[in-house]
Order: C-alpha cells, then sequence, then structure tokens
C-alpha cells in the first residue's frame, strides 16, 4: 500500500520553484506556491509560464489538480509544515547575494509551529547558522531549518529533478536532514518502494548528508566550476 504523499509549501514561483512544484506534483504531493508578484501568479493560475523550460508546462498542466497558486501566505501555511525556500537571491552591486527575499521568507513564515523550512535557494556560507540564530530568537526552536541545494540546468531541470546523480542535505541535527531526506526523490515517502534507496530504479549515485557550513562552501563551488565550464564551452565554439 503507498503511503500517502504530504503537502508542501513553496516560497518563490521563480525557476527554481515552479520546477520544483511542478516535480513534486508529478510525485503526489498536493503543493501550494507562493509568489509576492500578484502577474505572475495570475499567469500561472492562466496556464502561461513566465519562461520556458523543456517539459515544465507540460508538467504543471498533467498536475493541475495537486498544484495551486496564491500570493497568500496564510493559504500556503494553512495544510503544511515542510516548506521550501526557493526565492533569488541576486547579486547587489557589490558582488554580494540580496538575501531580503530570504529574510521576507524568514518574517512570511511567522510560527507555524513544529515544522521544517528547507532552503533551495542558493546563499552564502554562514547564512544557515544566522537562519537558525533568527528563528531561535523568536522562539521558533521546533522550526528544523535544512538547506538542501539545487543542482538544476537550465534545459533539464526537471530530469534532473526527476532524476538526480545527487542529493545533497544539509543540517543542525540528524533528525532534521532525516526528515528531508525521506522528502526528496526518490526516498521513501517519495517512492513508491518504501523506505529505502531505490539505486538501481532511479540511478542515484550518491546521497550525502553534512553540516551546514560544508554544504554551503561545496554549493558555491559547484556554481564556480559550472560558471567556469560554460564559458570554457562557449570559448570553443
Amino acid at each position: 500500500m503507498t503511503a500517502e504523499k504530504p503537502p508542501l509549501g513553496i516560497f518563490g514561483a521563480g525557476w527554481v520553484g515552479l520546477v520544483t512544484a511542478a516535480c513534486f506534483a508529478e510525485l503526489g504531493h498536493e503543493v501550494v506556491v507562493r509568489d509576492v508578484v500578484a502577474r505572475r501568479i495570475d499567469d500561472l493560475n492562466g496556464g502561461r509560464l513566465p519562461f520556458h523550460e523543456p517539459g515544465l508546462a507540460e508538467l504543471i498542466e498533467r498536475n493541475r489538480e495537486r498544484l495551486s497558486f496564491t500570493l497568500d501566505v496564510s493559504e500556503l501555511k494553512s495544510g503544511t509544515n515542510l516548506f521550501f525556500a526557493c526565492v533569488d537571491t541576486p547579486p547587489t552591486t557589490s558582488g554580494d547575494a540580496d538575501l531580503s527575499y530570504i529574510w521576507s521568507v524568514i518574517d512570511d513564515l511567522g510560527d507555524p509551529g513544529e515544522g521544517t523550512l528547507v532552503m533551495k535557494s542558493t546563499v552564502p556560507v554562514g547564512t544557515g547558522a544566522k537562519i537558525r540564530a533568527t528563528l531561535d530568537q523568536r522562539g521558533l526552536e521546533r522550526v528544523a531549518y535544512v538547506a538542501n541545494p539545487e543542482f538544476l540546468s537550465e534545459g533539464r531541470a526537471v530530469e534532473d529533478f526527476l532524476r538526480p546523480d545527487r542529493i545533497v542535505i544539509g543540517s543542525f541535527d540528524d533528525e532534521a536532514g532525516d526528515r528531508v531526506t525521506g522528502r526528496e526523490p526518490p526516498s521513501s515517502p517519495l517512492h513508491e518502494n518504501g523506505p529505502a534507496l531505490n539505486c538501481a530504479a532511479t540511478k542515484l549515485e550518491q546521497l550525502l548528508t553534512m553540516d551546514i557550513l560544508v554544504l554551503a562552501t561545496m554549493k558555491n563551488a559547484a556554481k564556480c566550476v559550472m560558471r567556469i565550464a560554460e564559458f570554457s564551452e562557449s570559448s570553443n565554439l
């Protein structure tokens, strides 16, 4: 008997947020996506995407009954205790990441009771510790913080999400990390084959759980390598 998939809340209806939401819906989850841009939400409710990503429009259309798009944060929080932050962290004029959207997510989250905030946005080293400290200062010790960065490539993001070659989890405690690994494809409860990882069926090469600081460093290094590779490829054209 297949376990019921838990509902999920997504902060941000950009590229990462929509790919994440659509793929989780494809895996059987009810997903609420919240954004602050009214026109974007109107477009999504009307079946119009703000960008092109191969396979994404079809995925959203096929899972329309499991997906909802809203401006209302209370609608996002009403049916779940597992939240994914997928907001932009654009560079500032000095080159640092602008974390204003991240802190808006923390403010909008408020007090959801016992829950988990999963960070998929790219953030600088040390951001996780600052978020954890802020949650604690606000009396939100019951809200776990977990980092789960995306390793998606434009043009194949849907394939990368549904058939990952690596899933990386960073957490301050093992229990919080374990809760998220159970909700990240292809592991239980997202995967129908039970609590064990089904590596053969999904071509999963590695599942890594590590310290938040190490994870942030690794993610930023991976981004640099990808950019160097893209530059090298384009220079050879």
